[in-house]
């Protein structure tokens, strides 16, 4: 029987994938910028850091360059348009699948 290998996204293959989708840099997404098309960005990476490797508040803001109470108020505002804004859900439920279609 052949055995599957899951292989879990490491943080800068998150980074990598959802910067790439959204046209921007991982610079972008660890800097200062707050446009709408950055902050989307970011949220997701956030959002997915957490969703997929159980990332913590204090580790996402580390890479991020946020500090922890900054990560919690992202992670509430990216439930709350996950389930409003089938848009955004659409660019995430994306990110996601170029990353489990790449491992």
């Amino acid at each position: 029987m052949e055995r599957m290998h899951w292989h879990l996204p490491t943080t800068n293959e998150i980074a990598e994938k959802t910067a790439e989708y959204f046209g921007l840099t991982v610079d972008d997404l660890q800097g200062k910028k707050r446009d709408r098309q950055t902050v989307d960005a970011r949220y997701a990476a956030m959002y997915l850091f957490r969703d997929l490797l159980g990332s913590s508040f204090k580790a996402i803001g580390w890479f991020f360059n946020r500090d922890s109470v900054s990560v919690v108020h992202a992670l509430q505002i990216t439930g709350s348009r996950l389930s409003n804004d089938g848009g955004f859900k659409n660019s995430v439920e994306a990110i996601r699948a170029s990353l489990s279609s790449s491992n």
